[in-house]
C-alpha cells in the first residue's frame, strides 16, 4: 500500500504530455523544447528516462508531424510519435513530463517572434477588412480569420509552414460576390504562437492596432472601391515574408485580380527603430554603409584594415564612424552642399526603408497607435534641415546620431555581436522622434 502510494503520488507530479487536455496550447513550448533537445543537447524528461534528441532530419520531420496531428485534432497518434536520442534509445513524446512546457504558451506567453507572428495578425485584419468591406473590423473579426487558417492544410516549405484560405465576399450588389484569398508563410515556431489561443491574449495590443490600421487609411480605401465597383475581384492578401527576406522589404502585400496595389507594407510590430542595416565589419561593408551618403573613406583603408588584422574591431569602427560624421558636418555647412547631402540622404533612406521598391509603407503597430511612414518624393521636406553629426559612445561601440536644431533624424549604430564562429557586426539605420514627425501619418 505504502508503494502504491509512493507511485501514485509520483505520477501525479510528473503528468505527462499525453494527459494533457487542450494539447495545441502546448504546441509552442513542445516545438521550442524539442528543437533545444536537438540544438543545444537539452535533457527532455519523458517517463523513467532522461533524453537528449539526435539532431537529425527525421527527428525534424517528426516535430512537424506532431503539430499537423496535434492541429487536426488527432491526439492519440501525435502521442505516439517516436523520436530518437543520441544514445540510440527511444523516446515516446505522449511521455514528456509536462512541467518542462509550463512557462511558455501554457502561461500565454508565446516563444514565436512577436514581429512574425504581427504579420499573420495584420495580414488577417486585412482579409477580415476585405471580407466585410463596408464594415469596421474589430480584433473578434481578426480572431475569427486566424482559426480559418489554423483549420487549413498545412503546406511545408523549407522550415516554414505555408496557410492558404479562401473566403466569398459580397459586393454592394450581393448577388456579385469577390472571393479573397490569404497566404501566410511562417516559420514554424511562429505559426503554433499565431494559432495558440491563449497567446492571443499577450498579442491583445496587435490584434487591436491591427484593427485600427485596416479601419483607416488605404486598406479602407481599397475595401470600399471593391464594394462598391460591383465587379467580380479576385484579392489575395499575401504574407510571405520568410519566403523572401533577403530580396524584398515587403512583409505583407495586396493583388487584386493578379496585379499588385499600392498595399506593400513592410511591418514594425512595438518600439523598433531599425529600419536598415548593413551586415559586416569589411573596410567594404563601411563603404556600402556610408557611400550613399556621398562619405569618401579612402584615405582610412589602410589603417581600418590594419586595426582589424589585429582584432581591434571597436577602434576600426570608431576610426569610419567619426570620418563619416566629419564629412556629414562638411556637407551640411554651405547651402549648395546641403542640397547635394539632402537628395543623398533621401535616397539612403529610401533604400533601407523600401530597396526602392515602389509603393512601400512602413507600417509600425504601436501599443496604442498606429504610424504609417510613406517614403515618396519628400527631399523638399528635408529641405528645411540643418542636419548635423555628433558621434557617441555606447558601451564602446559608436553611433553617429544626425539631428536638425536639437532633434535626432536617424541614427547610425555599430552593434557587435558574439557568434559561434566568431565576432559579427551589424550596422544600424534608426528613426528618430523627427523622421516620424516629418515621415509618418497616425492613426
Amino acid at each position: 500500500m505504502i508503494a502504491s502510494g509512493i507511485q501514485l503520488r509520483l505520477n501525479m507530479i510528473m503528468a505527462r504530455l499525453s494527459t494533457t487536455t487542450g494539447a495545441a496550447k502546448y504546441n509552442v513550448n513542445v516545438l521550442d523544447l524539442l528543437s533545444r533537445s536537438m540544438s543545444k543537447d537539452v535533457a527532455i524528461v519523458a517517463g523513467k528516462g532522461r533524453y537528449v534528441l539526435a539532431n537529425t532530419l527525421a527527428n525534424k520531420n517528426q516535430a512537424k508531424t506532431y503539430i499537423k496531428l496535434v492541429t487536426a485534432g488527432r491526439i492519440p497518434q501525435a502521442m505516439g510519435l517516436l523520436f530518437d536520442s543520441k544514445d540510440k534509445r527511444v523516446m515516446t513524446i505522449g511521455a514528456i513530463d509536462k512541467a518542462q512546457l509550463k512557462g511558455v504558451g501554457a502561461a500565454g506567453t508565446p516563444k514565436g517572434n512577436k514581429g512574425d507572428v504581427g504579420e499573420g495578425i495584420l495580414a488577417a485584419a486585412i482579409v477580415a477588412r476585405f471580407t466585410n468591406k463596408n464594415s469596421s473590423v474589430t480584433p473578434a473579426m481578426v480572431v475569427s480569420v486566424i482559426k480559418k487558417l489554423a483549420k487549413s492544410p498545412n503546406i511545408s516549405v523549407s522550415r516554414s509552414i505555408k496557410k492558404i484560405i479562401k473566403i466569398d465576399s459580397p459586393n454592394k450588389n450581393p448577388k456579385i460576390i469577390d472571393q479573397v484569398e490569404c497566404t501566410c508563410v511562417l516559420a514554424e515556431i511562429n505559426t503554433a504562437a499565431l494559432f495558440d489561443k491563449d497567446a492571443h491574449k499577450t498579442y491583445a495590443e496587435i490584434f487591436k492596432a491591427s484593427s485600427t490600421y485596416v479601419n483607416s487609411g488605404i486598406i479602407k480605401s481599397w475595401s470600399q472601391l471593391l464594394f462598391n465597383n460591383n465587379q467580380k475581384n479576385f484579392i489575395q492578401v499575401q504574407a510571405l515574408g520568410t519566403e523572401d527576406q533577403a530580396g524584398t522589404k515587403v512583409d505583407i502585400g495586396v493583388r487584386v485580380d493578379g496585379e499588385k496595389t499600392d498595399v506593400n507594407i513592410s511591418l514594425k510590430v512595438g518600439d523598433v527603430k531599425q529600419f536598415g542595416q548593413v551586415g559586416g565589419s569589411e573596410f567594404e561593408k563601411m563603404v556600402e554603409m556610408f557611400g550613399p551618403l556621398g562619405i569618401n573613406l579612402a584615405s582610412i583603408e589602410d589603417q581600418y584594415t590594419k586595426l582589424l588584422s589585429k582584432k581591434k574591431i571597436n577602434g576600426a569602427l570608431h576610426l569610419a564612424y567619426s570620418t563619416a560624421a566629419t564629412q556629414i558636418d562638411a556637407m551640411n555647412k554651405t547651402a549648395p552642399l546641403r542640397k547635394k547631402f539632402i537628395n543623398k540622404f533621401g535616397d539612403f533612406i529610401r533604400f533601407h526603408a523600401t530597396r526602392h521598391e515602389e509603393n512601400v509603407s512602413l507600417v509600425q503597430l504601436g501599443d496604442r497607435d498606429v504610424h504609417v511612414y510613406s517614403f515618396g518624393p519628400f527631399q523638399e521636406a528635408f529641405c528645411s534641415l540643418n542636419i548635423q553629426a555628433t558621434v557617441v559612445d555606447s558601451q564602446g561601440k559608436p553611433t553617429i546620431r544626425l539631428h536638425s536644431d536639437g532633434r535626432l533624424m536617424i541614427s547610425l549604430r555599430a552593434r557587435i555581436e558574439n557568434k559561434p564562429k566568431g565576432v559579427y557586426v551589424r550596422n544600424l539605420v534608426e528613426k528618430g522622434p523627427l523622421f516620424t514627425e516629418l515621415l509618418s501619418q497616425h492613426f
